[in-house]
């Protein structure tokens, strides 16, 4: 019984994070756009984009 509680008890911890966590409240996830990646990063993260979007 005390397994069951503290299961119950964690994944409404995590439900309450989930929804206090900006965006998240409203349904809405931020746009993959708004990330920017640090400059010295963009040249790899560009070449590994167009090999995935050339393989698929």
């Amino acid at each position: 019984m005390r397994r069951h509680l503290a299961r119950l008890l964690t994944v409404l911890a995590v439900l309450a994070a989930a929804f206090a966590t900006p965006g998240m409240a409203s349904g809405k996830a931020h746009a993959a756009d708004d990330w920017n990646p640090p400059a010295h990063l963009n040249q790899p993260l560009n070449e590994a984009w167009n090999h995935v979007e050339s393989t698929r």
